[in-house]
């Protein structure tokens, strides 16, 4: 076989602009994929002291002001309250709040308390994305709701009429199994609701989503 110099180096040539190509694409990927933010951000879990136990349903029910089922209709966006002005090591100065997440809700069944059934409500919950987008606030063994998804809600009814969902387990996620199984989670939230135990007195408010008398 005759050696061709000619497109020997030819082909070199070309197999080294490919490379140089693919080396190009691959840098400008990156770049593109480290400009986007995480899909599922850290989380960062908050612990409290509280004047109950947290892992009691019974204790739960008897502290807040409402318990009630309800379907997420609606993520409503996230505020920020208690800011604090701080400055990061480069100087920069930047305000940070602590996350409260608001859902629109349409009632089910209240077992405790009479929130209205025939409109939906606003609600309020303690936690959520932080103010950089970096990271999920949530307290210990909490959980954020999601839109079409039915949940027990443990509420307290604020000064302005608001309600709070706030704390550990303060929404708990409920399926039609357990509706319809008597002896599933839905049956044991009922007994300890019905049988709850004021552990502290505080001062109670009376929300603005309350049945008329």
């Amino acid at each position: 076989m005759t050696f061709n110099k000619s497109k020997y180096m030819f082909f070199l040539i070309t197999m080294l602009l490919l490379s140089l190509c693919g080396c190009a694409i691959g840098q400008n990927d990156i770049t593109r994929l480290e400009n986007i933010p995480p899909v599922e951000p850290s989380v960062q879990r908050i612990r409290a002291s509280f004047a109950y136990d947290p892992s009691s349903l019974q204790q739960e029910a008897g502290i807040c002001d409402y318990v009630f089922v309800a379907t997420v209709v609606e993520d409503d966006g996230v505020e920020y309250r208690n800011t604090v002005v701080t400055e990061d090591e480069n100087g920069e100065v930047k305000e940070i709040g602590s996350p409260y997440s608001n859902y629109v809700l349409q009632v089910l069944e209240n077992w405790k308390g009479q929130l209205i059934t025939d409109e939906e409500i606003p609600v309020v919950k303690h936690g959520g994305i932080s103010q950089d987008g970096s990271m999920l606030i949530l307290f210990e063994d909490d959980q954020l709701p999601e839109v079409n998804k039915t949940y027990l809600f443990f509420g307290y009814a604020q000064k302005n009429g608001d309600i709070l969902i706030s704390g550990p387990n303060s929404n708990l996620e409920l399926v039609d199994s357990q509706a319809r199984n008597s002896s599933g989670l839905y049956a044991q939230y009922k007994e300890a609701v019905d049988n709850e135990i004021v552990p502290v007195e505080r001062e109670r408010y009376k929300s603005n989503y309350e049945q008329a008398d």
